[in-house]
C-alpha cells in the first residue's frame, strides 16, 4: 500500500457468469492511492474510532463481513471515486 493503488476483485461464481462465459467473471475496482487517506477518513466516518493510519487500514478494511459489502460499501456511500479497471 506504501507505493500503489487498492484493487479490489469480486467474483461471480453465479449460474448466468457459468454459462455465459463458461466460468468465473470478476471485476476489478480500484481506489487510485492519492485517494488512500480520504479512504481511511471515511472509513472513521462511515464506521466510527478513529482515522486510521496508513499501516493500519488493511486491517481496517478486512473488518468488512465479505469482499461484496465491501464494493457496495466503496462503490456506493464512501464518497470515493472509484472506478472498474478495464
Amino acid at each position: 500500500m506504501d507505493n500503489g493503488d487498492i484493487e479490489v476483485e469480486l467474483y461471480d461464481h453465479s449460474e448466468a457468469a457459468q454459462s455465459s462465459f463458461g466460468g468465473d467473471v470478476s471485476t476489478i475496482y480500484t481506489v487510485d492511492k492519492v485517494d488512500l487517506p480520504e479512504l481511511a477518513k471515511q472509513l472513521a466516518v462511515g464506521f466510527g474510532g478513529d482515522i486510521p493510519s496508513m499501516a493500519k487500514l488493511p486491517d481496517h478494511l478486512t473488518r468488512f463481513f465479505d469482499v461484496q459489502s465491501l464494493i457496495e460499501w466503496l462503490t456506493s456511500k464512501s464518497g470515493l471515486d472509484v472506478r472498474k479497471r478495464g
